[in-house]
């Protein structure tokens, strides 16, 4: 994080913030001097502080969200398989309930959030298990 803050100033300015430091610390020009250029520079390391202080909240909301939702897959997932056996004698549900993918569906969402020109699989084995997996539960309940 620090390294971050210490390079928000780029190169150049640094490098001239310093030849002003040196060369012309007691001189002050209309609406320029080295006591304005110190306080914009330090503004400029707060708001980098700020920024990268934001960065790691959003990093940790999307990190918990992203749990919330597998917790919630996983139970729908689980509940699923119960309605199933609950729905064995009612056709009509026993087939709305069989023709729902629920790892399909969270893939799906996990797709739409991935980056530009990332290649994406339209069937993959590890959802070929999660399917196998699921009937699998449905046969242990």
């Amino acid at each position: 994080m620090q390294y971050e803050i210490e390079n928000s100033i780029p190169a150049p300015v640094q490098e001239f913030y310093e030849l002003y430091q040196q060369n012309f610390s007691s001189v002050s020009f209309p609406d320029v001097s080295l006591e304005i250029l110190d306080k914009l520079i330090s503004d400029v390391h707060e708001k980098m502080k700020a920024l990268e202080e934001a960065r790691a909240l959003l990093d940790t909301a999307q990190q918990n969200l992203e749990n919330s939702q597998n917790e919630l897959l996983q139970k729908s997932m689980r509940a699923l398989a119960y309605a199933k056996i609950y729905a064995e004698d009612q056709e009509e549900l026993f087939k709305q309930l069989s023709s729902l993918n629920l790892a399909k569906s969270s893939r799906s969402s996990r797709k739409s959030s991935s980056e530009p020109g990332e290649v994406k699989r339209t069937r993959s084995k590890k959802q070929e298990k999660t399917e196998a997996a699921e009937e699998a539960q449905v046969a242990e309940v």
